[in-house]
């Protein structure tokens, strides 16, 4: 294949890719690969051979226009510390300590790797795919909150002086703590190997009082501090969360992730260290236009060695249907956003709805094809009603509607007429069928009167040449754009 061509192609395949993220919403993915409200939850094989068969399917790259986004494996620092987490403190102004005013704080950590995304579900790699996300290009996110820097500072300086050691004998050592306390880094942690929450900093005497909105607040910041890192459709990314061992529920911070769906079940992510291979709890997410998306690991339903059951305790939803498996996953969203008059491609659709006499409404068979046609010519250069007029069988109908590559409505004209191949039907430019069709003189179209047989032939070879050309245009047209990836 030619370089310009695969040039075309990959304009062409980004340019979906755009439409595909712009038009559709974070819900309706969450609901078409999902079950509402984590990617990945839908047909899953109901034994481990057929569910370990689907995956390795799925690790199959099935488009020659996948992107090639994937970045070098780096080291997992942050447990095996060949490299560290960056970490940054940073204010939360929609959270206030009551009793200084001053805003509490959030220490962010970013580590660049994703452990991966082989442990997903087929249809979370069939999102993955059809969004066009990079697999291996996200990173292990943590956070930890507590009161401000200052806040602390102020309060271990005073807790100091009241329970001075020394006595007051020795103010020059007094002062060294002191200054160790003041030249403190802001870096906020856990206590004794669990998270801090608001309790912990009130139970060893930092704030009185609770800040309001604590957790959605937190939450909030938390998930566009991740946006601001990664964008939108990033790459796969996990969440790393602290298991505190003494707790009623050792994986409350998990369970909260899942239930404020900003990640997927938990899955053991296996890794090495120094000292052997160990283990290590991981959850699961993209980035959506909007909000996190949650992704289904496979491994809650292999039966050997599953991992914790969903906080949700949702069942894995219906399988994609057989006519979407056909046609392709992102093909049928494309075309069903098209068809609902959205985006860019969605131009000539709007137009019919607002304006039904134009030619469409003379044009009864296929008229989602038809639209979604239209749609595509739109997107190559033509007004929304020319498109409309237009409105041929491409590359796009051909796949999303079982199309075959022969037009319905083409320019065929001496003039740039177009006319209806199906019943040889000049339309005018408005895009209403006239009583003239066209017939060939010389191997050169002329418009003639309905069932004339002027030109050489009667009508029916006449119709037949108009159709035979009709072939030959989108032959040519389909030899340089035809291959859309699935």
């Amino acid at each position: 294949m030619s370089e310009p061509v695969k040039n075309l192609q990959q304009k062409l395949d980004n340019f979906l890719t755009n439409y595909l993220r712009k038009t559709t919403t974070d819900q309706e993915i969450l609901d078409f690969y999902g079950e509402g409200n984590v990617v990945g939850r839908k047909g899953i094989p109901a034994n481990d051979k057929e569910l370990l068969d689907a995956v390795e399917a799925a690790n199959l790259t099935t488009s020659s226009l996948r992107p090639l986004l994937d970045r070098p494996n780096f080291a997992v620092g942050g447990i095996d510390q060949s490299i560290g987490y960056d970490y940054k403190t940073t204010n939360m102004p929609g959270v206030i300590n009551p009793a200084t005013g001053q805003p509490w704080q959030m220490t962010f950590g970013v580590l660049p790797k994703d452990f991966g995304s082989g442990s997903l579900t087929p249809a979370a790699r069939q999102f993955l795919l059809d969004f066009r996300v990079p697999k291996n290009a996200g990173n292990d996110y943590s956070f930890a909150t507590g009161p401000n820097i200052q806040d602390r500072i102020n309060y271990e300086t005073n807790f100091e002086i009241r329970n001075d050691p020394y006595y007051g004998k020795q103010p020059e050592r007094l002062q060294e703590k002191l200054d160790k306390i003041q030249n403190q880094s802001d870096y906020i942690g856990d206590y004794s190997g669990s998270p801090q929450t608001p309790r912990t900093w009130q139970e060893r005497g930092y704030i009185t009082d609770k800040p309001a909105n604590f957790k959605q607040e937190v939450l909030e910041n938390f998930k566009n501090k991740i946006f601001e890192t990664q964008g939108s459709f990033g790459g796969v990314s996990t969440l790393t969360p602290v298991r505190e061992k003494n707790a009623r529920n050792p994986n409350w911070r998990a369970d909260l992730y899942q239930t404020e769906g900003l990640a997927g079940p938990l899955s053991n992510q296996g890794y090495n260290t120094g000292y052997g291979f160990e283990s290590k709890g991981v959850q699961r997410f993209t980035t959506g236009s909007e909000r996190l998306l949650p992704l289904q690991p496979y491994t809650e339903f292999y039966q050997f060695d599953p991992t914790p059951a969903s906080a949700l305790a949702t069942k894995p939803a219906e399988d994609f249907t057989p006519f979407q498996k056909a046609i392709g996953t992102r093909n049928y969203l494309i075309g069903r956003n098209v068809l609902a008059g959205r985006g860019s491609l969605g131009a000539p659709v709007r137009v019919v709805r607002a304006a039904p006499q134009v030619a469409v409404s003379s044009v009864k068979p296929a008229t989602k094809t038809l639209l979604l046609d239209a749609g595509i010519n739109y997107a190559l250069g033509a007004s929304p009603q020319e498109a409309v007029v237009t409105a041929v069988t491409d590359p796009i109908s051909a796949e999303n509607l079982g199309g075959a590559p022969t037009a319905a409505i083409e320019r065929l004209g001496p003039r740039g007429e177009f006319v209806d191949t199906r019943s040889n039907t000049v339309l005018n430019p408005q895009g209403r069928y006239t009583n003239q069709g066209i017939a060939y003189k010389n191997g050169k179209p002329v418009i003639v009167p309905r069932g004339s047989v002027a030109g050489e032939g009667n009508f029916a070879t006449q119709a037949q040449a108009v159709l035979g050309n009709a072939i030959n245009t989108w032959k040519k047209r389909l030899g340089a754009l035809g291959m859309f990836g699935r």
